[in-house]
Order: structure tokens, then sequence, then C-alpha cells
């Protein structure tokens, strides 16, 4: 593992994941072990739930729709704009991590598509 690189969502260091990470602590008394994944629900909450505000309504077809036509939402780990097509997120960042000689992973660099 020592020198390999990883593409990830986010990073446990990020400065603007701190709010949810002090939070989840606050919860629980304890670090968020799995914070991509924790990471990753929680704005998926978020995504869920605006789509149900554009929606006006909790129903399957209409909530479909408006996870298509999200543009712009600003969640904790990046911002969202779905191609309709593909249904992929357009223009979100990768982060890369590095696994040090003490085999402690870090991050890297962010990169951004063009």
């Amino acid at each position: 593992m020592k020198g390999t690189y990883w593409v990830n969502h986010t990073y446990l260091e990020d400065p603007g994941m701190a709010p949810i990470f002090k939070r989840y602590k606050d919860v629980y008394k304890d670090d968020c072990k799995e914070f991509v994944n924790g990471t990753m629900a929680y704005d998926a909450m978020y995504w869920l739930i605006d789509a149900i505000k554009r929606a006006g309504k909790a129903e399957g077809p209409a909530i479909a729709k408006a996870l298509e036509e999200t543009k712009g939402l600003k969640l904790n780990h990046a911002t969202l704009t779905v191609d309709p097509k593909t249904h992929n997120p357009l223009n979100k960042p990768g982060i890369i991590l590095k696994v040090g000689d003490d085999l402690k992973t870090r991050f890297y660099k962010k990169v951004e598509p063009k």
C-alpha cells in the first residue's frame, strides 16, 4: 500500500467537512470511522430532500424527474449538477489520496474536471 494513490469523494481533513464531522462526534461521541460513506449518505439525504421539495410531492416519478434535473446543488462534498441523459454528476471533483511511508492515507490533491 505504501506509495499508492487512491481517488475518493472527500477526505477526513477537508476543512469544508469539519462541521459535519464535528456534529457526528457531538451526537455519537466518536469519530466518523467511515467518513466517506457517512458523507455520501448525508449528502444523498439532502439531495433527496431537495428533489422532493422541487417535485412538490413525494411520488416516485416526480422525485426521479427532480433528481435528474438537479443543477448547482451545494452539498457538503461537492456542488452537484446531474446529466439527465446519463444520470452522472457533471464537473464533480475527485480527491487524490496518497498512502505515506507510515501507511497513513493523506490528501494529495484535488482534481477538477474540465
